[in-house]
């Protein structure tokens, strides 16, 4: 279930969901000011009690009344799922069967806990009410950081809500922190003392890097997914970036800064728009090793090159670190596949997207969206 954190593909990662978040095109299903479809067959399904709902973002907290089996889930560092359904109406059979192949997909599923909820078979207390949840069919998804991360009212589509789960087990376990860090509740580095050090080390080298070039391809859920990028730093952080994405086999093209991020099909006339404000620098600082969450090895000395092995929930990858600068050349993945990393002496210089499409869906073809609804292409 957990990602693999491979540097690289976590900057074309967020690249594509903030895209898909902020065109309404999937990815986070409700993100941004997204309003999620009405309920069609809406049902009270519980009397109001004295708690405060969660917002979308916002921690999910249990209740007195909520039930103990998600008690404990949310003690956990799991996804959790919880569907209200009415086992009677249309639309939630079809919500129901949503839920049913999200469990079924073992890569989805890897890491998660649902709870399914049919009015009048099964007690749940205060759960929709610490939900925010008024009718059938909902599915409410709570991230691995204990935050709501989406709450999904009416009909959703099959692939969104894996896509859904699938994101919201890429965020730091809000749990990891408070047993390796004396409670301090904040996801820091595990492992090995030194692994740790290096880790940091190679951080700090990219402080006056004017850029760096990404290369290589990965596969994530079946999928293959390259980059070919380059990226201007600044103390470490990424401000700019342009270069080509590839998700099974469809090409795009995408220019982002601190303030836009523009994307188009390969070839396509003119380019979509889609402000990110300081989005962009939060998801996509700190090109080279992760820092939160991760578990490092003790490193191996390979002749001029350091292997670091670096572990982010089931999911363990290699860098391999000039031995001199302490700056990544490669992400190793194994059979997934490998990125390479090369510093740049000048940061690059990201031209101005002309022009811009009035109507952002003619940036993309109809293969790039559905690229992007469900992650894959067939």
């Amino acid at each position: 279930m957990r990602r693999h954190r491979i540097a690289a593909a976590a900057v074309a990662g967020s690249v594509v969901l903030l895209a898909s978040g902020c065109m309404g095109m999937g990815g986070d299903g409700d993100s941004g000011d997204a309003t999620p479809p009405a309920a069609t067959a809406p049902t009270s399904v519980a009397a109001p009690v004295a708690v405060a709902p969660a917002t979308l973002g916002g921690a999910v907290r249990a209740g007195a009344d909520t039930p103990k089996d998600v008690v404990a889930a949310l003690k956990g560092d799991d996804v959790v799922v919880v569907a209200f359904l009415n086992g009677k109406a249309a639309d939630d059979q079809k919500v129901a069967k949503a839920v049913r192949d999200a469990q079924a997909d073992a890569v989805v599923s890897d890491g998660a806990r649902f709870f399914v909820y049919t009015l009048g078979k099964k007690r749940f207390g205060d759960l929709a009410d610490l939900l925010g949840v008024e009718g059938t069919p909902s599915v409410a998804v709570i991230g691995r950081d204990r935050n709501l991360a989406n709450l999904f009212t009416g009909l959703i589509d099959g692939d969104i809500l894996r896509q859904a789960i699938w994101d919201a087990g890429d965020t730091p376990a809000a749990h990891v922190g408070a047993s390796s860090a004396g409670g301090t509740g904040a996801a820091t580095p595990t492992g090995d003392k030194a692994g740790i050090a290096l880790a940091r080390k190679v951080q700090a080298a990219y402080a006056d890097v004017p850029g760096v070039a990404i290369e290589g391809s990965v596969k994530e859920r079946g999928t293959a997914f390259s980059i070919d990028a380059e990226m201007a730093l600044a103390k470490g952080n990424v401000t700019s970036f342009d270069g080509t994405l590839t998700l099974g086999g469809t090409g795009f093209e995408m220019i982002g800064t601190t303030q836009t991020f523009h994307i188009r099909s390969t070839g396509a006339p003119c380019w979509a728009a889609v402000p990110v404000g300081q989005a962009v620098p939060e998801q996509l600082s700190n090109p080279a090793i992760p820092l939160d969450g991760t578990r490092f090895a003790a490193p191996r000395d390979a002749g001029g090159v350091i292997l670091l092995d670096a572990t982010q929930g089931s999911a363990t990858v290699t860098y391999a670190i000039d031995a001199a600068t302490h700056r990544v050349k490669e992400v190793r993945a194994g059979a997934l596949g490998t990125v390479t990393f090369r510093t740049l002496d000048t940061a690059p210089s990201v031209e101005t997207p002309s022009p811009v499409c009035e109507n952002p869906a003619q940036a993309l073809d109809a293969k790039a969206l559905k690229a992007f609804a469900g992650g894959t292409v067939s």
